[in-house]
């Protein structure tokens, strides 16, 4: 049985956390699997059969994980030496540098790019300098770097410089049959009657709440008795609830703060509606399709066109375009027909997403092409 270790900084709260919580009782079927943790945080399931080897106790941000980056390094080349693996899968950039630079040598290693890498570091001074320089010498010289969407492919090969035939696309999993379960069980708190529901961090410049208020708004002028669910928390929210009073919005917007488990409001809401300025994949539109709830997304240059079938399967409108935003959530409000189309395409769409089939995908990735020295 082949040795697979997998690299991520660790498996609290995050997207990218909870698909590899799906991917590794995949690769544990045809794999001996070892989970390496840059630091000992756990938020997702695991099987209880997994090997787990975490590299330090719990951290308190970015700042302690660059300090402590050194030793996670030399601590990951000794475990990997140890386990001997036959193929190496890391997940974001910090994993993703220190997986290249630890794996044995021959040992094929891909990398997940789940961002835009451009977009993300923009304006972030001296960290995205060392992020995009360290990246640029890990990346191309990776087996393969398996990014979520095209579009997240496309930034990789301009940003990090890393060939094109080097990369594969690889959409992250949705277990789609345990969120239709799951949007069936009951609510801590009563939902409003009808309402558009959205969940991501609230942060303005990439997730674009401020652009979703104002669609909301606009939604309201013709419809008062619906409601606006932001689930979430981040540094914008203060700068959101504000902005929901100036906008006279502000009894028709709750907060609900972050949710490990938003089936249960997707499988009630009209549809779920997402503003954001750049996305990589955006997990939460298969989701939603999978619990039967309509999408309303921005084409940003990454993620939900791709998801969305550019439009066959949700509606789609220009980015920071609040108007066009509140044309598609009035269109689902008050058109049974396309409500009912929307439902039924997503529910189609969202079987490209099962954890198996995305599973294979990544050892295919890692094996078969090394197989065949392609």
């Amino acid at each position: 049985m082949r040795r697979l270790a997998v690299v991520i900084p660790s498996l609290g709260g995050g997207g990218a956390e909870r698909s590899v919580s799906l991917l590794l009782p995949q690769w544990m079927k045809s794999c001996r699997v070892r989970l390496f943790l840059l630091e000992n945080r756990v938020g997702w399931p695991l099987p209880p059969e997994l090997e787990v080897t975490p590299l330090s106790p719990p951290l308190s941000g970015m700042t302690a994980h660059l300090l402590r980056a050194p030793l996670h390094a030399v601590r990951l080349r000794r475990s990997l030496a140890e386990f001997r693996p036959d193929g190496v899968i890391a997940h974001m950039e910090q994993a993703n540098i220190l997986a290249q630079w630890a794996a044995p040598p021959g040992v094929p290693v891909v990398l997940t790019e789940r961002i835009t890498p451009d977009r993300q570091y923009a304006g972030r001074g001296l960290l995205g300098k060392v992020i995009t320089a360290l990246a640029r010498r890990a990346y191309p010289r990776a087996w393969r770097v398996a990014c979520i969407s095209e579009g997240v492919a496309r930034a990789t090969v301009a940003h990090y410089r890393v060939p094109p035939e080097k990369t594969v696309v690889v959409y992250n999993p949705i277990d789609a049959e345990s969120l239709l379960r799951e949007a069936q069980t009951s609510l801590d708190e009563p939902p409003p009657g009808r309402f558009f529901f959205t969940a991501s961090r609230i942060v303005w410049r990439h997730k674009g709440h401020d652009a979703l208020l104002r669609a909301f708004r606009r939604v309201g002028e013709n419809h008062p008795d619906v409601f606006l669910v932001i689930a979430g928390d981040g540094p914008d929210r203060a700068k959101t609830e504000a902005l929901a009073v100036e906008l006279g919005i502000a009894d028709r917007v709750r907060f609900v703060g972050w949710q490990k488990h938003v089936a249960p409001w997707l499988g009630r809401a009209t549809a779920f509606v997402s503003a954001s300025r750049f996305e990589g994949f955006q997990n939460t539109l298969p989701e939603a399709m999978a619990c039967g709830c309509p999408v309303v997304a921005t084409d940003c240059e990454s993620g939900p066109a791709e998801i969305l079938e550019n439009g066959v399967c949700g509606w789609l409108a220009p980015v920071d375009d609040a108007l066009a935003v509140a044309e598609g959530m009035e269109r689902i409000l008050v058109d049974g027909e396309l409500r009912e189309r929307y439902r039924a395409a997503g529910f189609e769409r969202v079987k490209a997403f099962r954890p198996d089939r995305v599973a294979k995908n990544y050892l295919d990735a890692l094996f078969l092409s090394a197989s065949r020295g392609q």
